[in-house]
């Protein structure tokens, strides 16, 4: 029996640009070509947008009406792929209904606010019919757990030095920068400065920021902000004391400079090699192949990666940074 699966929300990262024969990088293209789950609903406020999504990704029912789902049969998974303003709303009416859904996987940010994050943490702290998870995609990516294993292994030495680039607001993008630290660095972050960076979204303007980690001391990090009407940036370079990583292209493209000792005893970056070569599969398809074994009830990896209350521990210095910003 197929896992009855829904999307609301019929935007980009849902899959209505998505392309069935290209890379997976969207909820429905990652449900349809997954054997275990059934795209069986889409939701979405524009009816156009709904049937489209429905309509090309396996001729799924649509709905404009959110409460339709208290009148179905319950649903294993739910992806929530609403605009940001509407990510703890729409979390909280599906945990309000009759039979919640087993598994419900929100697109970041979780929340907006410390206030709507103490709700939702008080929330569902105590659930136990059904699991919310958060897809911080770099989580599901297995590349990024290469670097945080490269990392903690002291190959390439300490890490010295740490600058990150991003776009497109900080509560929007913001998130992904924080997530990605935390999982990289493998601990949590401390903001020591923050002050306002480029402004291309109204309402959530970039934050700049200077943070240090307790699990490297002497560690310097540095977040930055680029306008997005320039163009889209968001990049990193880990600098080590034995080598440099460079993340480019969205992070996609990642190259590994090494230490070079020159004739007159002076240490250079010579060498560069991809790091590492490809991913297995897409972090997307990762989410979901995760998502269909939690179901199965075979492990809960999926939590252990992205649950709700590590997310939390994302969200928390998303917001400190912020009230430091102000």
């Amino acid at each position: 029996m197929s896992l009855k699966a829904a999307i609301i929300g019929a935007g980009k990262i849902a899959g209505i640009l998505a392309d069935p024969q290209g890379p997976v990088y969207s909820h429905a293209h990652a449900i349809a070509n997954h054997p275990a789950f059934e795209l069986s609903l889409v939701i979405d406020a524009f009816a156009d947008k709904a049937q489209a999504l429905g309509s090309k990704w396996g001729g799924a029912d649509w709905t404009t009406d959110l409460s339709v789902l208290a009148e179905r049969e319950r649903l294993d998974l739910v992806a929530v792929c609403v605009p940001d303003a509407h990510h703890a709303q729409v979390l909280h009416r599906l945990l309000d209904l009759p039979q919640p859904p087993r598994l419900i996987v929100m697109e970041k940010p979780l929340c907006l606010t410390p206030d709507e994050l103490k709700d939702l943490r008080d929330r569902c702290a105590g659930l136990s019919a059904t699991t919310v998870v958060v897809n911080h995609s770099r989580r599901f990516d297995d590349r990024f757990q290469a670097i945080a294993d490269l990392i903690a292994s002291g190959e390439y030495g300490k890490l010295v030095g740490l600058r990150w680039a991003y776009y497109g607001g900080w509560r929007h993008t913001g998130p992904h920068v924080v997530d990605t630290l935390r999982l990289i660095l493998r601990s949590e972050l401390e903001p020591l400065a923050a002050w306002k960076g480029y402004e291309d979204r109204a309402g959530d303007p970039c934050i700049e920021s200077r943070l240090i980690s307790p699990g490297h001391p002497g560690l310097r990090i540095l977040i930055e902000s680029f306008p997005e009407q320039a163009f889209q940036l968001f990049e990193a370079e880990l600098r080590l004391e034995k080598g440099r990583l460079r993340l480019t292209d969205f992070c996609n493209d990642m190259q590994l400079d090494e230490v070079v000792v020159n004739a007159a005893d002076e240490r250079e970056l010579k060498l560069t090699r991809p790091f590492p070569a490809h991913a297995e599969i897409s972090a997307m398809s990762r989410l979901y192949a995760l998502a269909a074994d939690h179901l199965a009830g075979l492990d809960g990896e999926i939590i252990r990666r992205a649950g709700i209350l590590d997310a939390a521990h994302t969200m928390e210095t998303l917001f400190a940074v912020l009230k430091l910003a102000d």
